[in-house]
Formats: structure tokens, C-alpha cells, sequence
């Protein structure tokens, strides 16, 4: 008698799920614009949807031209200053407005990007939870973006199977083998 070793197949339901994941939330609210289709492969940092909405996008582009308004006049206040035509304290009221425009850009920008779900890490975009068009609220889940390079698969087996299997059985899940 030679010993052999015995295989038996059994199907499981379970879940499989990335281990790196993010859901995608309303920061703000407006219309929402599909960006790129679910499941397209996107780089770190690339545009996955946005929202649409007009008085953030204004304030943000309003800003950024007041900044270039200040910066100019500051620059004609500076080389005026530095001619002797003009005094200090004017230099000193146009310095203190360009740094206070710079500030407000800041903070303007920091709501526009508010409307931009960008990814986080490599992945795809998961199914969108609200369709293109639509009006989002602050807080509203919009979808979610995974890493499919590593995923985490779940499954329950019972008692009875498990007593029968060795120390370290042999998992396959379509054809590729794990531990």
C-alpha cells in the first residue's frame, strides 16, 4: 500500500475586498461630474470626479486675480519705494495687502479642491453611488476607490470540514494558489 495524497473540492461563498480602499465623500455640495468611469486604473493624484459648483469655482478664480493685482502693485509700490518716490508706509499697506490676498487664495483653493475627489494611492474606481448630474450634499457618500493589487479574501468554513483539513491546506481560488 502507497500512501496517497487526497484532494477534495468544496465551493465557498465569501467576499473578497482590497485591502486598500477609500470611500469617496461630498466635502461640499453641487453637481456631481463623472470625471473618469468606474473602473478605470488611475495614478496617485489623478482627477477620479468633481463637483460643479459655481460660487466656490468664482471665489477661487476671484481670489487668485486679486493676488495678481496685489502682487503687481506691490511690485510698482516696492520699486517706487526703492527709487525714493514713495514712502514707506505705502510699501508697508501694499505688502500687508498682497500677503492678505495670499491668503485668501489659499483659502479659496483649499475649497475649490473640496470639489475634486482625487485618488489617493494607484487603484480603480469602485461603482459610483450617485449618478453624473445629480446634486450632492455635503457628507454623501459618492462611491470608492481601491487597490486591487492586494485583496483580502473572506469565506466561513464549518466545523465539519475543518476538523478533516491539515495544518496548512492548500487554497485554491480560480486556478491561483494561495497558502
Amino acid at each position: 500500500v502507497s500512501a496517497k495524497r487526497l484532494t477534495k473540492t468544496i465551493k465557498l461563498i465569501g467576499t473578497i475586498q482590497a485591502k486598500r480602499s477609500t470611500y469617496l465623500v461630498a466635502q461640499e455640495s453641487g453637481i456631481l461630474k463623472h470625471t473618469n468611469p468606474a473602473g478605470k486604473k488611475l495614478n496617485k493624484g489623478d482627477i477620479i470626479a468633481a463637483i460643479n459648483n459655481p460660487d466656490i469655482e468664482k471665489g477661487y478664480l476671484l481670489a487668485k486675480n486679486l493676488e495678481k493685482i496685489a502682487k503687481t502693485n506691490f511690485d510698482r509700490q516696492t520699486a517706487l519705494f526703492d527709487k525714493k518716490l514713495a514712502s514707506a508706509r505705502i510699501e508697508e499697506e501694499a505688502r500687508n495687502a498682497f500677503i492678505e490676498s495670499q491668503r485668501a487664495s489659499a483659502l479659496a483653493k483649499i475649497n475649490y479642491d473640496k470639489t475634486l475627489f482625487t485618488a489617493p494611492f494607484d487603484g480603480v474606481i469602485g461603482m459610483y453611488k450617485v449618478r453624473e448630474g445629480s446634486f450632492v450634499q455635503t457628507g454623501d457618500n459618492i462611491g470608492i476607490f481601491y487597490d486591487p493589487s492586494e485583496l483580502i479574501i473572506e469565506f466561513d468554513i464549518s466545523a465539519s470540514i475543518l476538523k478533516h483539513l491539515s495544518d496548512k491546506p492548500s487554497i485554491q481560488v480560480d486556478g491561483r494558489s494561495f497558502i
